[in-house]
């Protein structure tokens, strides 16, 4: 009998010992696993970040054009106005003019 119990303890122990093994295993694996699909989504992350720079630059350069086209239109209309307007005004407002029109961007 006495052997009997000392066998079963020792099995037990056995089974414990085994079941921890698995266990390490298994949080090894899933570990492993985790860390896979974390740099899988750092990866994409910043395929997705170097996307949108590369597309907010691209925009932007698009937008500089535009600003630049439609400033030069702005100035190309608005200086003979000035020039026609500062004829019937006054000196001091005509200078006035004068300055607002040349602070004008030149593109």
């Amino acid at each position: 009998m006495a052997t009997d119990v000392r066998k079963l303890a020792q099995d037990a122990a056995y089974i414990g010992v085994g079941v921890g093994v698995i266990a390490f295993q298994r949080a090894q694996v899933a570990r492993r696993e985790t860390r896979a699909r974390v740099e899988a989504q750092v990866k994409e992350a910043r395929q997705l970040l170097v996307t949108g720079v590369d597309e907010a630059r691209s925009t932007a350069k698009e937008t500089r054009a535009l600003l630049g086209a439609v400033v030069t239109d702005v100035r190309s209309k608005v200086q003979p106005l000035a020039g026609q307007v500062q004829e019937h005004l006054p000196e001091p407002i005509a200078k006035v003019v004068e300055r607002g029109v040349s602070l004008l961007p030149t593109s």
